[in-house]
């Protein structure tokens, strides 16, 4: 298989929001949490719901326990660059799979 890079070029942007950049309200008063729960509502609702299955308990124990998951459910649908690194890492599982089954025998393929 060929070599393959990526360059992504950026200059001074987050990768992730951080909890104050969630909370800082602008000059609206909008928070940037608050948008995008409005933005993607019905997402907002399954990711609270699949936050609650791994052991959230209230609504306020996101700030502390699945912080984390919340600032990277943020981030994928508010930062560019978030969005970027997060595709590119799975073009290189897919990138993986390729050429291993263009180098793989069919008994290789079926185990």
């Amino acid at each position: 298989m060929m070599a393959f890079s990526v360059l992504t070029p950026y200059y001074d942007e987050e990768v992730l929001y951080s909890r104050e950049q969630l909370l800082t309200k602008n000059e609206d008063g909008i928070s940037i949490l608050y948008y995008l729960q409005t933005i993607y509502h019905d997402e907002w609702k399954n990711f609270i719901e699949r936050m609650r299955r791994e052991g959230m308990v209230k609504d306020d124990e996101i700030w502390t326990t699945k912080m984390r998951d919340l600032r990277s459910w943020a981030s994928y649908r508010g930062q560019t660059l978030s969005r970027t690194v997060r595709g590119m890492m799975y073009y290189y599982r897919a990138l993986k799979m390729l050429a291993f089954l263009d180098s793989a025998s069919e008994m290789d393929i079926r185990q």
